[in-house]
């Protein structure tokens, strides 16, 4: 079974999701794990032609084996984009409201095809964010941020140990939507429920 939400909101950068802003969530970017996401949207796996053919023309060399056709076997219901120069697709597979996209994990790659392909992640209008802060222990606000998840699925919720000495406080806690209004209530949620988390002074 997936993840709880809370598993995602706390921990945005391993399931997903570079939040890059224009991001604006309603994409999940993955790395070459087609398999993975067909089954997680009740997909099949097809041989890709299109793909084939650029992989002959301009990239692979030699012969194409079945391992090598793994890398254009997709998602049947996914839409392909093209960066000039390269055989690898950029996949989009949609699934509910959000649009799951499928990078390779090679970093030169992933920001190459990203760049060609910014005009994907345009958004309506930018997240909304706001920050609390807590010297209480990650573990013991835990509940009330899994709590704030229930009643706001629409805004996304992640908190950060403190890491480094110069960190002025133990946990620093975010929230995202596109909402300001459903931000603030989130936060007057949490505010409301945990008297050890506050919002960040002035001069912080």
């Amino acid at each position: 079974p997936p993840p709880p939400p809370f598993m995602f909101s706390r921990f945005p950068l391993f399931f997903f999701l570079l939040d890059l802003t224009l991001l604006s969530f309603h994409y999940l970017v993955v790395c070459f794990r087609y398999a993975s996401v067909a089954q997680a949207c009740g997909d099949e796996l097809v041989l890709h032609a299109p793909t084939v053919e650029r992989m002959k023309a301009i990239g692979i060399r030699g012969d194409l084996n079945p391992r090598r056709l793994l890398m254009a076997t997709l998602p049947s219901r996914c839409d392909v984009h093209w960066t000039d120069g390269l055989w690898v697709p950029l996949a989009t597979v949609q699934h509910g409201k959000s649009s799951i996209v499928i990078l390779p994990g090679i970093p030169w790659l992933f920001k190459t095809m990203l760049e060609a392909n910014h005009h994907l992640f345009v958004g309506p209008e930018p997240r909304r964010k706001a920050v609390l802060v807590s010297n209480g222990l990650e573990a013991d606000i835990a509940d009330v941020l899994a709590e704030c998840v229930a009643a706001f699925p629409g805004v996304a919720i992640g908190s950060y140990p403190r890491t480094r000495k110069e960190q002025k406080y133990n946990v620093t806690v975010t929230l995202e939507a596109d909402s300001q209004t459903d931000v603030e209530r989130a936060c007057s949620f949490i505010l409301h429920l945990h008297p050890d988390i506050h919002r960040p002074l002035p001069e912080d």
